[in-house]
């Protein structure tokens, strides 16, 4: 008889259980990149989330800060929508914050800055909504084919 042996599951072999399955089932395609449902709820959180960077936007010192505090509130939209794939938003906010690092070093004018922060913003929301509408297609695609 095994140490074991009648004895609960592991929490760690459970865990990978889900794992496998979640990956079993949006590799095939059944999950959307992010919860529809939960959009409102995302939203809701971003912007309490940016009213308390707005409120304490005078105290912060560098671009870099009023950035991170910003990413923040995106990124529990993200969470909160349940973002599948969150390289995506994690790519986004590199490259925002490298250039809010880089208006803060002198080696950008905050114009510049903006402009390099608003295109990663762009590429990130189409990356997202260019994912919704492939699984869109392949959801409508699949329905047609089953008779």
């Amino acid at each position: 008889m095994t140490p074991l042996h009648g004895a609960a599951r592991p929490a760690t072999s459970k865990a990978f259980s889900v794992l496998f399955i979640w990956i079993a089932v949006c590799g095939a395609g059944k999950l959307p990149p992010y919860d529809p449902a939960a959009v409102p709820d995302a939203a809701a959180e971003r912007q309490r989330r940016l009213d308390e960077c707005q409120a304490k936007s005078l105290t912060l010192q560098t671009i870099k800060a009023s950035v991170d505090c910003t990413l923040k509130a995106y990124r529990a939209y993200a969470v909160r929508e349940k973002l599948h794939n969150m390289a995506l938003f994690e790519d986004y906010a590199k490259i925002a914050l490298d250039a809010a690092s880089d208006v803060d070093a002198g080696k950008l004018t905050r114009q510049e800055g903006q402009r390099r922060i608003a295109a990663a913003r762009i590429n990130y929301e189409n990356q997202v909504a260019t994912a919704y509408s492939d699984f869109k297609k392949k959801r409508s695609g699949s329905k047609q084919s089953t008779f």
